[in-house]
């Protein structure tokens, strides 16, 4: 399980690696929400990184996944209309090259 929280990314996703029927519990759980989302093997669950989520325990078996996360980072005028309003700072560019990581 992983507490309430928000990534601080433009898209967030979460690809089911095993079969549900293999394991009990798991998800993902919006604050809006109230039951949790999961989605069938090889399938992506993808959503906005700046929702409060959370991950669900699995009571049984073992789940897998593979999460990730897709970002913008420019000045503040050219980004802020992708963020809107949202917790958190806005992502910095940073590193030699001012893209994500030095060169």
């Amino acid at each position: 399980s992983l507490g309430s929280h928000f990534d601080e990314s433009c898209f967030s996703f979460v690809i089911q690696l095993n079969d549900p029927g293999e394991f009990t519990g798991g998800g993902t759980l919006f604050a809006h929400a109230t039951e949790a989302l999961s989605v069938p093997q090889g399938h992506c669950l993808l959503f906005c990184g700046y929702q409060h989520h959370e991950g669900v325990a699995v009571t049984e078996g073992c789940r897998y996944i593979l999460t990730g996360f897709v970002d913008l980072r420019d000045e503040d005028e050219k980004v802020r209309p992708f963020y809107g309003t949202l917790p958190g700072e806005l992502p910095r560019p940073h590193g030699a090259g001012s893209h994500d990581f030095p060169s």
